[in-house]
C-alpha cells in the first residue's frame, strides 16, 4: 500500500464475523515459525500508513461469517498443517477472539502478526503466539506484557548512537525510536524491501551486522525468495 491506504479504527464485532482480504495456504516466511507450511488469514484494513508496506490489505475485502471462515481454513489446511497465521493490515482492529477459540478447539496453533498499537479484550484468555513488529514509539501494554517475539524491519542506517532502531514509517512524520520489548523477548531483525537492488543490498548488510553486533536473530522474507505469497 506504500502509505496510501485508508486509515481505519478498531471495530470489534461481537459476532466474530471478520472483514477478510484472503485465506491461503503458503510457507510462513518470517518469525518463530519461519519455514513452516501454514494457512494465512489476511484481514482487511490498518490504522497505520507505512511508506514501505507492499501488502495489499484493501482490495477484494469481504465479510466472512465465522463458521464459514473456519471451514475454509480447514479446507486450505487439509492434513498438511496445523498452523494458522492471522495478519493484515492490522488484525487487532477486529474481534479475533471467537475465531481463535474455534481454531484452537479444532487443534490449530495460532499466530498473530501485529504492529502492537491496539489490543483485543479477551485475547488474554486465548492460546496464541504474538509477533509484534513495532512501527511506532509505543506499543499497547498488553502486547508489551504478553508478546515473546519482536520483529524489526530496518533499512541501512536506521540506528542511533545508542544502538536503538530509529526510523520513519509514516508519510511526513519524523523518524522515531521504535518501541522496545521487555527483557527476555526474542528479537528478530529483517531487512526492509525497498524494491531497489542497491538499497536492498545495503539494507541486508546493515541488518546482518546489526544482528551480529547485538546478538539478535536475522530474518529474511523467505516466502519472497520461494516465490509464494
Amino acid at each position: 500500500m506504500f502509505g496510501k491506504n485508508i486509515v481505519i479504527s478498531q471495530h470489534l464485532a461481537p459476532t466474530g464475523n471478520l472483514n477478510i482480504v484472503d485465506v491461503f495456504y503458503t510457507i510462513q516466511g518470517e518469525g518463530p515459525y519461519n519455514g513452516m507450511p501454514s494457512v494465512f488469514i489476511r484481514l482487511a484494513g490498518c490504522n497505520l500508513r507505512c511508506t514501505w508496506c507492499d501488502t495489499d490489505f484493501e482490495s477484494n475485502a469481504r465479510f466472512h461469517m465465522l463458521d464459514d471462515l473456519v471451514d475454509e481454513v480447514q479446507v486450505r489446511a487439509m492434513a498438511r498443517t496445523k498452523l494458522v497465521v492471522i495478519t493484515g493490515g492490522e488484525p487487532m482492529l477486529q474481534n479475533l477472539v471467537p475465531l481463535i477459540k474455534e481454531l484452537t478447539r479444532r487443534q490449530f496453533r495460532v499466530q498473530i502478526e501485529t504492529a502492537g498499537t491496539v489490543w483485543v479484550p479477551g485475547l488474554e484468555e486465548c492460546d496464541v503466539t504474538l509477533v509484534c513488529s513495532p512501527k511506532t514509539g509505543k506499543v499497547h501494554k498488553e502486547i508489551l506484557n504478553r508478546c515473546k517475539h519482536f520483529k524489526y524491519v530496518v533499512g541501512a542506517g536506521d540506528v542511533d548512537d545508542e544502538g536503538e532502531i530509529v526510523t520513519q514509517t509514516q508519510p511526513g512524520a519524523k523518524a522515531v525510536k521504535l518501541a522496545r520489548p521487555k527483557e527476555g523477548t526474542t528479537i528478530w531483525v529483517q531487512p526492509r524491501d525497498d524494491h531497489d537492488d542497491a538499497k536492498n543490498e545495503a539494507n541486508l548488510k546493515f541488518a546482518t551486522n546489526f544482528c551480529l553486533t547485538h546478538g539478535y536473530r536475522m530474518g529474511i522474507q523467505l516466502h519472497k525468495l520461494l516465490g509464494v505469497d
